[in-house]
């Protein structure tokens, strides 16, 4: 095989984690030339955190995209005004600049596109001239995404116009149905994220591999016994304490009207009551840690009232290493619970499907209500004094790995 360039890109700070990954692996590879786009916060973490040069917008904005270069300061503007933080003012210019110029073509004038910005904000955005500028520099021979809706979006719609293999990882469970996706090859989580990928997308089933999410990756390795020593300095627990974290969610998700329904502060005091009572019944010291989206200061006040600690600082993978038992409605963390072996607790809010759909899976125990949290706690508890700790999840790296070099061994 000839050497081949795959151009990897992805957007925003969650799913460089997934592409990071693979990219090392790529590095390796001489018949490889791993090229890079990460947009917006995603540069940061790719060099800082893995070593890995990319670009981004600024390197496509040209000094005649005067345009380009006035929309993104206003953007920016408006950003600063609104008391956000903007690490890379240049690359923040340009993404939201170039990505702006394309909404007043697509809306046939400036008016149009900004009142397709107020309604739907970054979401109006699809920057398809400074992608097309960068698969004329690069030439890639494969494209390789993440799933989000704009610049991934943009990146896999030129890779079709141009004729250009591409792969598409999606982050977890392709439920609701929030992007549309047209990859080649789509690497999906699980059984369920391909189940929900055909019901909800209508995609071709022949194009859809079940690879794991190479963001996990890092936890399958570390799976293994509790950190003891971590725990016991910084949440004062010892070992023959059973440590429950709860990770609460601001929302449920509702199915009738696709929207994220946000939870009252009495709904949020009754489930935190019923985990207390069902958690002290089986003898787990539970933790609490709020949503960042939350009011810090109602959870303060119950687990004050309660004698509950609140573990908001710590970094939230040193908790995960240090507890038993990791309980959460909707969030990330229940995944990497799982895959560093620990017994995972779910409270389901939102009736029917769950948005993150593990109930089958071993050591996993779920409520579908808050009145079911006692019987879903005894079976975890029970569960808990079986466990070893010991994830068998293989890896997703090498599945996706091997899955590129054969998209590019077709191409011969």
């Amino acid at each position: 095989m000839d050497k081949k360039t795959i151009l990897f890109v992805s957007y925003g700070g969650g799913h460089v984690h997934m592409l990071a990954p693979l990219i090392l692996e790529a590095q390796k590879d001489q018949r490889l030339e791993p090229r890079t786009i990460g947009l917006t916060i995603a540069q940061k973490i790719y060099r800082n955190q893995y070593g890995i040069e990319c670009e981004g917008a600024k390197e496509y904005i040209t000094k005649d995209d005067t345009d380009a270069r006035r929309f993104g300061l206003q953007l920016l503007q408006k950003m600063q005004a609104n008391g956000n933080y903007v690490d890379d003012i240049e690359e923040t210019v340009a993404y939201l600049g170039t990505s702006f110029a394309d909404l007043v073509q697509t809306e046939g004038s400036e008016k149009k596109a900004w009142e397709s910005y107020r309604s739907n904000g970054r979401a109006a955005f699809l920057p398809l001239t400074f992608m097309r500028r960068a698969f004329d520099r690069i030439q890639p021979d494969l494209l390789v995404t993440t799933n989000s809706p704009r610049g991934e979006k943009a990146a896999q719609t030129v890779a079709r116009e141009r004729g250009i293999r591409s792969i598409l990882l999606t982050d977890l469970f392709n439920c609701p149905p929030e992007y549309n996706f047209f990859a080649d090859r789509i690497c999906v989580l699980s059984e369920s994220a391909k189940k929900n990928l055909l019901e909800w997308n209508g995609t071709d089933e022949s194009k859809i591999v079940i690879t794991g999410n190479p963001a996990f990756d890092e936890s399958i390795e570390k799976a293994g016994l509790v950190d003891y020593e971590w725990r016991e300095k910084h949440l004062g627990c010892g070992r023959d304490e059973k440590l429950f974290l709860w990770a609460d969610q601001p929302g449920r998700f509702d199915w009738n009207s696709l929207q994220l329904i946000a939870r009252t502060e009495t709904e949020l005091i009754d489930t935190l009551n019923e985990l207390l009572i069902s958690s002290r019944r089986e003898n787990l010291k539970l933790m609490i840690r709020s949503h960042p989206s939350q009011d810090v200061q109602l959870y303060r006040d119950w687990c004050s009232k309660h004698d509950v600690p609140l573990v908001n600082e710590p970094e939230i993978n040193k908790l995960i290493n240090a507890v038993d038992v990791l309980g959460s409605s909707s969030s990330t963390v229940l995944l990497q619970a799982y895959f560093i072996g620990r017994i995972v607790f779910q409270l389901s809010l939102g009736g029917g499907k769950k948005v993150i759909n593990i109930e089958n899976w071993k050591n996993v125990f779920v409520a579908d209500e808050v009145d079911n949290i006692p019987s879903a706690m005894a079976m975890a508890a029970k569960a808990m004094l079986k466990r070893s700790y010991c994830s068998s999840i293989e890896k997703s790296t090498p599945k996706v790995m091997k899955l590129i070099l054969q998209t590019l061994d077709d191409m011969n």
